[in-house]
């Protein structure tokens, strides 16, 4: 019985071990995020991205600039705009103009981060297993 148990028994705790790790990381989601940049010209907000990063925004869909110096900021996205450098997002702040003057403080640009895509731990680990 000894022997069976350490010929077997150990391969069986390091399969479950392995299966449990495997689940694991399937199970958890990396946020991926990049730069971005706020910009105010009178009353119209933009934001700025890098243009090889895919942001899966369209037009009426919310944003959220996260890590200000004055906090995180959620807008509503009114147009897409590729530039060769950059891509715009022209936003409106729900809230309204005065509000977000308000919270910016007399800043007319501000440096924050916008999170681009979610993947699984597993594919970052293994990029290999990535569905095509």
């Amino acid at each position: 019985m000894k022997t069976f148990v350490l010929k077997y028994g150990i391969l069986f705790l390091l399969m479950t071990m392995l299966i449990a790790m495997a689940l694991f990381m399937n199970s958890l989601e990396l946020r991926s995020k990049q730069p971005a940049v706020l910009i105010q010209t009178g009353n119209d907000f933009r934001i700025y991205l890098d243009p090889s990063v895919p942001v899966y925004r369209q037009e009426q869909d919310y944003i959220t600039i996260v890590q200000t110096i004055q906090g995180d900021f959620t807008f509503v996205i009114e147009q897409v705009v590729q530039e060769p450098g950059h891509k715009v997002l022209y936003v409106k702040y729900p809230d309204g103009v005065p509000a977000l003057k308000k919270r910016l403080k007399g800043n007319t640009m501000i440096s924050g981060f916008v999170f681009s895509d979610k993947k699984k731990l597993l594919e970052r680990v293994f990029p290999l297993l990535r569905n095509p």
